[in-house]
């Protein structure tokens, strides 16, 4: 199947694109790594496939609408600003 046709039937079926998926799916499993505490955030951004801290708090930011300081200020277990939910 062509990638452009698979983009366009994953985004038909789950309402968003496969990139869109994926980063949500990472920012999902690096709050579960939150939750767990005494762990670096570095190494939970490298666990999910960010190299760059920069670039996992931009992301993590964008998806979430926290950083992740604040998202652990708030308490890791508190229901964030906006829920990710398929578009």
């Amino acid at each position: 199947m062509p990638r452009s046709a698979f983009a366009a039937r994953f985004q038909e079926v789950l309402g968003q694109t496969p990139l869109e998926y994926v980063a949500e799916w990472r920012m999902q499993k690096v709050m579960q790594l939150l939750e767990q505490r005494g762990r670096k955030l570095t190494d939970d951004a490298r666990s999910v496939g960010y190299e760059s801290d920069a670039a996992f708090s931009k992301a993590f930011r964008r998806v979430v609408g926290a950083n992740p300081g604040e998202y652990l200020k708030r308490g890791a277990k508190d229901p964030r600003p906006t829920e990710i939910e398929p578009r």
